[in-house]
């Protein structure tokens, strides 16, 4: 398994933060594919002082051909590391 930092945030540039690709996905052999928010701490375990509801965040399954747009997306953030993917 490798691990690669994509578009790590810079001091240099004023936008270089707000440039930061913050995609969860998972995609699981072409067929399977998660996508949306992860929050895990305890901050997501209080209630909004507004509405009394709690916080929470939301991700999807993603069965079917339509996987195969969630690869390419993730493929395209792993282009911007300068590191090709493996053919398989």
């Amino acid at each position: 398994m490798e691990v690669w930092t994509v578009n790590p945030p810079t001091l240099g540039t004023p936008l270089g933060v707000v440039r930061r690709d913050h995609r969860k996905l998972l995609a699981v052999d072409g067929t399977y594919a998660s996508t949306g928010g992860m929050c895990i701490s305890e901050g997501w375990l209080i209630r909004s002082s507004e509405t009394s509801l709690v916080y929470r965040d939301t991700a999807v399954s993603v069965l079917g051909p339509v996987v195969a747009d969630l690869e390419q997306a993730f493929a395209g953030s792993w282009d911007e590391t300068g590191q090709p993917l493996p053919d398989e």
